[in-house]
């Protein structure tokens, strides 16, 4: 094997791993967006319709999620408060895990229940 057959060789091995390299880069790439995408919670924003507090739902927007004391946070104004204040009529944003129970809930309207919200 001469000089340039062998310079021909390494040249196509440097090239496979190189190749290769970006083909693993492209897939560690991919894989990290997919985790990360689920990762990020969604948020939701609609109107309390019911509170069904002793079988665990409240149906916002016509859809029914569930709530637990121990798991569910609801917000306002920035400081946590009780599950007990959320009623028909509120308006709220919130995020969900992934068995639709709610995780947190922020109460962002009518203006006339966050005044009575803060009365209280």
């Amino acid at each position: 094997m001469n000089y340039f057959q062998r310079m021909s060789l390494e040249r196509m091995r440097f090239y496979r791993v190189g190749v290769l390299l970006v083909a693993l880069g492209f897939s560690f790439l991919s894989n990290a967006q997919v985790v990360l995408s689920s990762i990020q919670a969604q948020i939701y924003s609609g109107a309390i319709e019911k509170t069904r507090e002793d079988d665990g739902y409240i149906t916002i927007s016509g859809r029914d999620y569930g709530f637990e004391d121990e798991l569910t946070i609801v917000y306002f104004r920035g400081e946590e408060i009780g599950v007990e204040i959320l009623h028909p009529g509120l308006v709220v944003r919130y995020t969900l895990d992934g068995n639709n129970r709610l995780l947190t809930v922020e109460i962002i309207g009518p203006l006339d229940a966050i005044q009575i919200l803060q009365d209280s």
